[in-house]
């Protein structure tokens, strides 16, 4: 109960908004909020086009001109005899003419007349679902306009300007079109502060502030992401290059990194007098079996004899990782499960020797993998003769690594934790959230193992670029190289102050 309590109280005790990786976090579901803006938009502009009737319209520009050039008029009579020709055109004894002259039984449509405003043009505008139908309409009205205009209006006349045109889209179009623009902008802001808001309801690790405040366990370490760079052959046979130190093309300060974090673990294990490291995690892709590939190569480039053990029986992967040949009788499962034979009926399993492991070229590190898949993978882990193994390689060996299942997967990790010294968790950021991973720490904690730390895997910092660069924080190397860098700055201020004075 207490230790929900703390659980509850470090989780809240984080509570500041991490806008860099917010924006990353929209950023990386750009094709989702674009996707669903386009979506939305599109449906819009299709319930625009089956709800409503297209409209067509078909426009003459029209020049009010008096009939004697010579005679000079004030605007406001100009003014007056437009508004007469406007009421002209929109009058019942027009409309009723241009319905006998077009053969219908109503008008086709509506005919409007409008005044430019400050200027002497007026728009005539015949508008119908007939493209057609929209042009006779005006068309018909600029030719018999006159019959009625010639009782009322006798110093003025009107000039065609611009004649009217068959329409060839509808006038709905550009409404459609703002439409479509202003939903998709909606959409879109929309779509990204529900990404936002979502992305603020978790509780995942999202920086090392939360991995230090929010985790019942202490933060080991800071592992900053590094990118695959994949050679061009293995491109070409689409085949992805695993990160191992080893690797010509995994960056320097990587390599530094796991160097400095396979000292501190071999420090603290010393320090304990522990031998057995599980290497965990709460959920899948977060890391855990490349930390613990290249920690078991950087502890065994500085010259310790260890022994890695894939013991993911489900889904075993570290061959592919380090591209091992495991042959029948390399097998782990040889160590686990008794091979029944004619002469045996019970059955007998494979001791564990140290002169019959694979080992890594580069570093001599001992590996111990599978191929096969177990579905009774607990039970294996769980056997006698898994502890009489581990037992066995302690003898011989200086650091056994053993890389497990994920925690929410099965529950392999915990049977490992109760055959382990040490437990090291991997919280990628942004996978994992706060309260699984402090739930599966109470699970892991036994009466004699330690867990050590969270080691905060794959973090992209505002500070860090993304290219593939990596840093080491936090702990006792991270103490030790920003005072070493504060000092090295005060040195090379005081010697620039020396050269001074001495000038």
């Amino acid at each position: 109960m207490e230790t929900n309590q703390t659980s509850i109280r470090n989780t809240n005790q984080e509570t500041s908004i991490d806008i860099v990786f917010l924006i990353r976090a929209v950023l990386k579901n750009w094709w989702i909020i674009l996707l669903t803006a386009c979506m939305i938009s599109m449906w819009v502009y299709m319930g625009i086009s089956m709800l409503k009737t297209p409209q067509y319209k078909s426009t003459a520009t029209l020049i009010i001109a008096s009939k004697n050039q010579n005679n000079i008029y004030r605007d406001t009579v100009i003014e007056k005899a437009a508004n007469q020709f406007q009421r002209i055109f929109t009058s019942d004894a027009l409309e009723n003419t241009i319905i006998k002259k077009l053969g219908k039984n109503s008008l086709p449509g509506t005919l409007n007349a409008e005044i430019q405003e400050a200027t002497n043009l007026l728009l005539v505008t015949g508008t119908s679902s007939d493209p057609m139908d929209a042009y006779r309409i005006v068309d018909t009205a600029l030719e018999n306009y006159m019959l009625v205009s010639d009782y009322v209006i006798t110093d003025f006349i009107l000039e065609t300007m611009k004649e009217p045109e068959v329409p060839m889209q509808s006038a709905d179009v550009s409404f459609a079109k703002t439409m479509v623009v202003r939903v998709f902008a909606v959409a879109f802001l929309a779509t990204t502060a529900l990404i936002a808001f979502v992305f603020l309801q978790k509780d995942d690790i999202k920086n090392e502030k939360q991995a230090k405040n929010a985790l019942d366990i202490p933060l080991f370490a800071t592992v900053y992401f590094e990118e695959k760079r994949n050679p061009f052959t293995k491109k070409i046979r689409k085949k992805k290059n695993s990160i191992l130190i080893t690797n010509s093309n995994v960056s320097f300060s990587y390599k530094e990194t796991i160097s400095k974090l396979a000292t501190k673990l071999d420090y603290q294990a010393k320090k304990e007098d522990r031998k057995v490291v599980l290497i965990a995690s709460v959920s899948e892709n977060e890391g855990k079996s490349t930390i613990a590939s290249n920690l078991a190569l950087a502890l065994a480039k500085k010259q310790k004899d260890v022994l890695l053990v894939d013991t993911d029986l489900r889904r075993p992967a570290m061959y592919k990782v380090f591209e091992m040949e495991v042959t029948k009788e390399q097998e782990i499962g040889n160590y686990l499960a008794p091979k029944k034979s004619s002469s045996d009926k019970k059955g007998q399993v494979k001791v564990w020797k140290k002169e019959d492991m694979l080992r890594e070229p580069n570093t001599g590190l001992y590996c111990l993998f599978g191929t096969k898949k177990y579905g009774n993978s607990d039970r294996l882990i769980n056997s006698q003769e898994m502890r009489q193994l581990i037992q066995k390689a302690k003898e011989s060996m200086d650091y056994i690594i053993l890389d497990s299942p994920p925690g929410m997967v099965a529950s392999d990790a915990e049977l490992l934790a109760e055959q382990s010294d040490l437990i090291l968790l991997v919280v990628r950021q942004g996978v994992s959230g706060a309260g699984e991973i402090n739930d599966m720490t109470d699970n892991l904690i036994g009466d004699n193992q330690v867990i050590i730390g969270s080691i905060f895997n794959a973090v992209k910092s505002k500070i860090i670029p993304w290219n593939g660069q990596y840093g080491y924080s936090n702990g006792y190397y991270g103490s030790y190289y920003k005072s070493y860098d504060e000092s090295k700055k005060n040195r090379e201020k005081a010697g620039r102050a020396n050269n001074a004075d001495i000038r």
